[in-house]
């Protein structure tokens, strides 16, 4: 298994219903839909961020979704949620 955590808040202009909103469409009509693709859990912190962990097979198959994003419908508002964006990645070791 392949793990992404992406720690971020949101856009000023954003707020959390409309956040749902947007990752709940990205969700249904398009990252359930790749290759490989797991779960997303989305987590909000005491301080009001986010933390995102996406769980893959494999990293080739992220690698093929990230690589597909901008076939995602609702990538423009989606991209727009997001501020102070860091991320990581862990693999399995066994």
């Amino acid at each position: 298994m392949y793990t992404d955590i992406i720690h971020y808040d949101l856009a000023n202009s954003v707020n959390h219903d409309h956040f749902l909103n947007i990752t709940a469409k990205v969700l249904s009509d398009w990252m359930q839909h790749q290759k490989g693709f797991v779960s997303w859990t989305q987590y909000r912190n005491s301080r009001g961020g986010y933390t995102d962990i996406v769980v893959w097979e494999s990293k080739k198959a992220a690698q093929k979704a990230e690589a597909k994003m901008a076939e995602n419908p609702h990538q423009n508002d989606w991209v727009g949620c997001y501020q102070n964006i860091q991320s990581e990645s862990l693999e399995s070791v066994r």
